[in-house]
């Protein structure tokens, strides 16, 4: 083996002692390697593995551990003659496997087991391993806690709930309860912490300016704000002035004058700050008339005003945001808060004690109790307890932490407790930049102490730095230093990105030729400006899919990578295969797609599938989302208890039972009373009793073989265990075969198989049975707690994967996706906020009033969140570029190329590095960020995109080599992508057919000739006449929709669209009116294109269900819209479409406005079936076949009055007026094609009612016209 060339840095952090060190180890820097030496060195220097603690932060990076050491020191042993040293090598081998490299938790775990006796802890515990276990033993004990408080009508326990309480329930609260004790127990001492929650609103006499509150965190918001408003005035003025506007200018000084007084009150009161930003701005004007301004000026006075009104809007929303209330009103808020806080205190006190008492009585710990109990092994002021500290710290000669960032407040607790001190020997090693596990609740500020502190003059302790980055090609790691450099500092980032941080270039064994741009992919929606032609804009001419669009900006996104890989493969080109040491072209599994969130997986699962790309998901969406995990969790359910509807009609309309809706109408309509199961029973008791229907002769097998399968099941689910009964449901329903021959197939049995393995551990927990399973699992299906189940990766495949889930991880060729999705502000948005230094933020309800106010501690906690958030959203961004080894691709979307450059534009004449922090803390998503990075490299310019304004390059950015291109894409650039082509039906038929009459011939070769009689009765059997030959070709049943041409109804709610394109003897031949050529089934589909059908059944849908007894106002439909989406009736992309403000015309009309009047005589979608002779609708049936077809349609109303009946019947159909049809023309064609529906509509009526129709209309809906029939 080859001895391992170090660099200076490198061989500090292996070598260096005596003192604690902390490595800082930027990006493929080799920080493993780096570990892995150091340990083995120690061992050469004769410190033995027994005398080392290595932590890791997971179980995966301990074994690389130990098998990267076992693999050196078999190394070593094979080069040393020395027999000691042997002997001793080998010694160290065999220690190996239990020496102390490990995660915390089975350090802690180690302890515990081994000096449990110093805290009087019973040591046959059992460890609590599954969430789902440690969730209902938590639910368990909080309904005790809770109950006991309501027992005891406790007042200030009712004040807390009603604060926090919703309208509905009190369900908040438990979420609160939760969220603050799971916060807590990472504090090293969490009854402390949670003690001090309500000293912080304790109001003093002291102003409010003085506190640390303002000082430490308001001010340095004041101030930055009003720097930024100030310089982008004194940018207008500069403008302004230039220009000859010295009119505009004048008035702008004046302004700034304003904001230089507030800069100035700073230091004052905090009613004087308040009163101080209530600037009142001067009215801008003063530009020479219109006329004598050149097309430049224009520009110039569009970005003046753009810079006085962003002040402006910028001190409101300062005002606004901390100065809405006086200090009176402030200090009165946290005083009605105080009691509420301390209240929450005491309730999350007592449930942790509570909680705490139920593990001991079941001999149970979690893994915070590991290291809660570790802690206070290593605290415990006793004399035993002091001699194993003393044993312990002697014991270890030195500490290694690994991925240190990632540590907590209390996991630092625990290892600062072994380390010895004066000098330390503690040696750490991460990147602070890659602490991005916040919601674990790691605190990179222990990392960024150390790494200020070590760093300062006279410090015993040493910050080493590894800068080199030993994976990446030159053009990635210059466009990361790009890009941190002006956005990363300890205002917004928690760290000065300088060039101690900077990322240095160290693999200098790629070759010159995977240099490549790193490239910033912006899909462009431009809705007002798509070719509505078949070709391309300019001089690309090739004919594009018509029937091509794009729904959605993330599918835009999606399709500009598919069209990026595919010209990848397509065109060969090259990486270098590091392994091979060649060059060689791209195949899909170099390449990963890297995501922030999970949620748009389905659909590049969807997109990639369409378009031949071989694609390897490692998350998915929601796990009990997909359709087998909702057919089961629904069959359990009623295995539970049958009595209940949803589930039970689900499982019924599923393939497991397969009924159809009319089947499922007809088992209601003949018991409405009862519940669905008593439905079920009644139909088959009373089946022998009644003369049975056709239907329920068909239904009668199917329903009581339901029955009896559910008995089984419930048998068995009472008498075995709950893994059991759920594989017996596999076997007896044949589920797993039949999702198996599903799209996706292989992926939904691996989900059906989760739920079972799932199941199998709930079995070995404390909680038994199905109920609480089936509790268990409706608490998580909002949840996400499980992913899908993963199935083996494809060998050659496109891998998409999270940001999170790619850490530690490298790629040929890296896609960053969704760059323009805004940031998850969840933690933003509830009741509750919590910090490590000033505990808990409320917002306070006003019971009398019903209004919630927020607090100051509230709002000072949410701006630190806000501040972390954003810190931690930089250091996601820095993962997801540092994975890259040699393509970089990031990819983003906006409206139009003008929404894109007024984002970025932004920061072009920021005049330092590091942009404005202010514009820094309010971006959106990682490409405001990106962007205004790249706006201000003069290497933006190769992308052919003109800039709207000037800009400043700052020296360093001169310097920095980055190579990068904007390359923009539309709905017309991605109509090219050719899709995998759909099955043809009528090809593989043709194939088929001429297989089977090639071996029919082959076989009548070998078989002898049939005798004259024999072929002759065959002829006569092939050629008979049935007599009532006209009726087989006429349907028994047919939709009003279908019948003629006369009656095309594309929006018809219940039936999809209908496009009745045959000439006059193909209807009489096939007596049914339909399309020629059926639709593809969904999963056969290449597009998700809305239709007018679906936009057309929308619009019904809202006729349908708006209330006539209120104003109907466009708010009250578009919140019937809202609800009808949230309901799932109404897709999102449908209801985009829909004219909300059509339905509110229509109302608004003479005749609507009468249906309001009469709104009780007033009937919406009715169903009807009709009998109707078959002579009088197909022209190839005679008037003597008198056999009727029954006829069903749904009328979309009518109105019933004493004097008259009037039948009404929306229609959404394109109304034309142009050079070809006017619009009286159109009208008139569609009043001849409805016609006959409408009359068949009347005679339905007209039996229904027994009452003659007196008006028939059509409403137009796009023209808002109503058109009275004959």
């Amino acid at each position: 083996m080859a001895k391992i060339t170090l660099t200076p840095a490198q061989e500090q952090a292996v070598y260096d002692s005596g003192k604690n060190i902390l490595v800082a180890a930027s990006a493929g820097s080799g920080k493993t390697r780096v570990l892995v030496q150091r340990v083995i060195e120690k061992i050469k220097s004769g410190i033995s593995l027994n005398d080392l603690l290595v932590v890791t932060f997971t179980d995966a990076a301990a074994r690389e551990m130990k098998e990267r050491i076992q693999a050196e020191l078999r190394q070593e042993l094979k080069l040393t003659n020395d027999q000691n040293q042997k002997r001793y090598y080998q010694e160290q081998l065999l220690a190996l496997n239990v020496a102390n490299i490990s995660t915390i938790d089975s350090f802690c775990s180690y302890l515990i087991k081994r000096y449990y006796y110093v805290i009087d802890l019973d040591p046959n515990f059992r460890m609590i391993t599954d969430s789902m276990e440690q969730q209902l033993l938590r639910e368990k004990v909080w309904e005790e806690v809770r109950e006991s408080y309501y027992a005891q009508n406790d007042q200030e326990f009712e004040a807390l709930t009603l604060n926090f309480a919703s309208d509905r329930d009190d369900e908040a609260l438990t979420e609160i309860v939760f969220k603050t004790f799971n916060y807590s127990r990472v504090q090293p001492d969490e009854n402390a912490w949670l003690e001090q929650l309500s000293s912080v609103y304790a109001v003093s006499e002291e102003s409010l300016t003085k506190t640390p509150l303002f000082t430490e965190n308001i001010l340095p918001i004041l101030k930055n704000e009003l720097l930024l408003a100030q310089e982008n005035l004194q940018q207008a003025y500069q403008q302004a002035f230039s220009y000859g506007f010295d009119k505009v200018a004048a008035k702008i000084e004046k302004d700034l004058e304003l904001i230089t007084a507030c800069r100035n009150q700073l230091g004052g009161s905090w009613d004087g700050i308040r009163q101080a930003l209530q600037v009142k701005f001067v009215t801008l004007s003063g530009y020479p008339k219109k006329a004598d301004l050149t097309p430049e000026d224009e520009i110039v006075k569009k970005q003046i005003n753009g810079l006085v009104a962003g002040v402006k809007d910028q001190l409101k929303k300062l005002s606004e945001s901390w100065f809405l209330l006086d200090e009176e009103q402030i200090k009165t808020t946290l005083q009605a808060a105080h009691p509420i806080v301390q209240k929450l205190s005491e309730v999350v006190q007592n449930f942790a004690r509570a909680y705490a008492n139920e593990k001991q009585q079941r001999h149970m710990l979690d893994f915070n109790d590991l290291e809660r109990l570790s802690l206070e092994i290593l605290t415990t002021n006793n004399d035993q307890a002091q001699q194993i500290q003393q044993v312990l710290q002697d014991n270890y000669q030195e500490i290694m932490i690994d991925e240190y960032q990632d540590t907590n407040a209390l996991q630092e607790a625990i290892l600062m407790a072994l380390a010895k001190k004066n000098p330390g020997n503690v040696f750490m090693v991460g990147d602070v930049k890659q602490s991005i596990y916040g919601f674990r609740l790691a605190d990179p500020t222990l990392f960024l102490g150390k790494y200020q502190k070590y760093a300062e003059p006279d410090q015993p302790d040493e910050r080493i730095i590894l800068a080199e980055n030993f994976r990446s090609v030159q053009n990635v790691t210059e466009f990361t230093n790009l890009i941190f450099s002006q956005i990363m500092n300890s205002q917004v980032g928690e760290m000065v990105y300088d060039e101690v941080a900077r990322l240095a270039f160290g693999a200098k064994y790629y070759p010159e030729e995977t240099q490549q741009p790193t490239e910033v992919l912006i899909y462009l929606d431009n809705k007002a400006e798509r070719t509505t032609d078949n070709t391309l804009p300019g001089d690309f001419k090739e004919p594009f899919n018509a029937n091509f669009s794009v729904q959605s900006k993330i599918e835009g996104q999606v399709l500009t990578v598919a069209q990026r890989i595919k010209q990848m493969i397509a065109n060969q080109e090259m990486i270098y295969d590091r392994e091979q040491k060649i060059m060689r072209p791209i195949e899909y599994r170099d390449i990963v797609i890297l995501v922030a969130a999970k949620k748009n997986n389905l659909l590049l699962t969807d997109k990639f599938q369409q378009f031949g790309i071989p694609l390897d998901v490692n998350d998915t969406d929601n796990y009990f989302q997909t359709t087998e995990l909702q057919m089961m969790v629904s069959y359990l359910k009623i295995i539970d208890n049958p009595y209940q509807d949803i589930p039970l009609v689900a499982v019924l309309r599923s393939p497991i039972v397969g009924l159809k809706e009319n089947e499922l109408a007809y088992l209601r309509i003949n018991d409405q009373m009862g519940d669905y199961y008593q439905a079920l029973q009644a139909f088959v008791n009373e089946y022998q009793e009644n003369k049975a229907s056709v239907l329920a002769q068909k239904l009668y097998p199917k329903i009581t073989n339901f029955l009896a399968e559910l008995d089984r099941f419930r048998t068995i689910a009472r008498q075995n265990k709950l893994a059991t009964l759920i594989w017996e449901i596999y076997n007896q329903t044949g589920l797993l075969d039949y999702v198996g021959g599903m799209p996706g197939g292989k992926q939904r049995q691996a989900n059906l198989h989760a739920l079972y393995e799932r199941a199998t551990v709930y079995e070995k927990t404390s909680f038994k049975g199905l109920f609480q399973f089936v509790k268990f699992i409706a608490n998580l299906e909002g949840k996400e707690d499980l992913s899908a189940a993963k199935i083996n990766a494809q060998n050659n495949a496109v891998q998409v994967m999270t940001i999170h889930g790619s850490k530690g991880l490298e790629f040929p060729v890296v896609f960053l996706l969704d760059t323009t999705s805004g940031f998850n502000k969840q933690d933003l948005k509830g009741p509750l906020v919590l910090d490590n230094k000033y505990g808990v933020g409320i917002n306070l309800l006003n019971l009398q009033q019903r209004i919630k106010r927020k607090t100051l501690l509230y709002d000072v906690i949410l701006e630190r969140t806000r501040q972390k958030n954003a810190a931690e959203e930089m250091r996601k961004l820095y993962v997801a570029l540092t994975r890259a080894e040699q393509r970089l691709l990031i990819v983003g979307a906006y409206d139009s190329q003008e929404a894109m450059l007024a984002e970025w534009e932004k920061s072009a004449n920021d005049q330092t590095l590091v942009y404005n922090a202010s514009l820094r803390k309010n971006a959106k998503n990682l490409m405001s960020w990106i962007g205004m990075s790249l706006i201000r490299s003069s290497q933006f310019d190769q992308s052919g995109i003109q800039r709207t304004s000037d800009y400043y390059q700052p020296a360093y950015l001169k310097e920095n080599q980055a190579d990068f291109k904007v390359v923009l894409s539309t709905p017309d650039t991605l109509a090219t992508l050719e899709t995998k082509q759909p099955l043809d039906i009528q090809t593989w038929l043709k194939e088929q057919k001429e297989k089977i009459k090639n071996l029919v011939k082959s076989q009548s070769e070998t078989t002898e000739k049939l005798s004259a009689e024999a072929k002759n009765y065959v002829d006569r059997m092939l050629h008979a006449q049935y007599p009532q030959a006209a009726l087989t070709k006429t349907t028994a049943y047919q939709a009003v929709s279908e019948i003629s041409q006369l009656m095309t109804d594309p929006d018809i709610t219940q039936l999809p669209q209908i496009e009745l394109q045959y000439q006059a003897d193909q209807l009489q031949a096939v007596n049914r009116y339909v399309k020629e050529d059926l639709g593809l089934p969904k999963f056969m589909t290449t597009t998700t294109t809305v239709s007018a059908a679906q936009v057309g059944s929308a619009m019904h849908l809202l006729f349908q269900k708006v209330p006539l007894n209120q104003p109907i106002t466009l708010d009250v439909v578009q919140d019937l819209l809202t609800s009808e989406v949230h309901k799932g009736f109404i897709t999102s992309e449908v209801a985009q479409k829909v004219d909300c403000q059509a339905v509110v015309d229509f109302f608004a009309s003479d005749f609507g406005r009468e249906i309001q009047a009469h709104a009780d005589h007033v009937y919406r979608e009715v169903p009807f079936s009709l009998l109707y002779p078959a002579h009088k609708l197909f022209a190839g049936v005679s008037a003597q076949q008198t056999a009727p077809i029954l006829v069903h349609g749904v009328i979309d109303g009518y109105l019933v009055l004493d004097d008259k009946v009037i039948l009404f019947d929306y229609k959404t159909n394109y109304v034309r007026d142009d050079q070809f049809q006017t619009k009286e023309e159109s009208i008139q064609q569609l009043k001849e094609r409805y016609q006959g529906q409408l009359d068949l509509y009347a005679i339905a009526l007209e039996r229904i009612l027994k009452r003659e129709i007196t008006h028939k209309y059509l409403y137009l809906v796009e023209v808002g016209a109503l058109v009275e029939l004959n």
